[in-house]
């Protein structure tokens, strides 16, 4: 509700698979993935992996209930993108996300 309110518009997926799926069904190209860090089959970062892949310009930016993450875990995050640790505000969720759209990405040839 935060992003489709700020004018984004928001494809919802229920998990990691239902992402990949909805991805594959033709549904129109995405611009960020916004994914939480723990989810019921894939992680985030599997989820991530994957896209990134397929797309290695493709923003992510994580979501993290979580805390306690071990370092290489800390790591592996930082390396993919930004992590908005929870309970955020909505002025965090669009500045993060206004950020990493407006980041340099990598072109094909780099990744």
């Amino acid at each position: 509700r935060i992003l489709a309110g700020a004018g984004y518009e928001v494809l919802v997926a229920e998990d990691g698979s239902d992402a990949l799926r909805l991805m594959a069904s033709g549904a129109p190209p995405i611009d960020l993935l916004l994914t939480d860090f723990l989810m019921p089959g894939l992680t985030g970062i599997e989820l991530a992996r994957m896209l990134r892949s397929r797309t290695p310009e493709l923003p992510i930016v994580f979501m993290s209930g979580f805390v306690g993450h071990d370092d290489q875990v800390e790591r592996d995050l930082a390396a993919i993108g930004p992590v908005l640790n929870k309970p955020f505000t909505g002025r965090m969720l669009r500045s993060t996300l206004a950020s990493a759209l407006a980041a340099p990405r990598a072109s094909p040839s780099k990744a």
